[in-house]
C-alpha cells in the first residue's frame, strides 16, 4: 500500500491518517477539514489553504484510498472528513 502511494506524499500523508484513525477510534468517526485542528492545518501546506482547493484536493485523496482500501469508507461533507467501516455500513445506504 505504501509503496503504491510512494509517488504522493498528500495521498500518503491522507491514508496514513485514516488508517491511524481506524486503528484507534472504534465505529465511525468525524474529523474537522478546516479550523485549528482541522484535518487541512495538520496537513501544514499552504495550498491547502483555500478551502475550495483542499476540498478539490481532498476528494482525489479520497477516490484513491477507496480504491487501495474498499473495505474502509471515507467520505466528506463540506465541514467534516468521516471514515468507518464497511461492516458498520452492511444494509445501510452508502454514502
Amino acid at each position: 500500500m505504501i509503496a503504491a502511494l510512494a509517488h504522493a506524499p498528500g495521498t500518503l500523508d491522507f491514508y496514513m491518517r485514516v488508517v491511524w484513525r481506524s486503528w484507534t477510534v472504534v465505529g465511525t468517526t468525524h474529523v474537522s477539514l478546516f479550523g485549528q485542528c482541522g484535518l487541512a492545518s495538520h496537513l501544514g501546506s499552504i495550498e491547502y489553504s483555500a478551502k475550495r482547493r483542499f476540498r478539490q484536493i481532498l476528494n482525489d485523496w479520497i477516490r484513491k484510498v477507496k480504491a487501495l482500501w474498499p473495505e474502509r469508507i471515507v467520505w466528506r461533507d463540506d465541514t467534516r472528513l468521516q471514515s468507518g467501516s464497511r461492516s458498520e455500513w452492511c444494509g445501510r445506504k452508502l454514502p
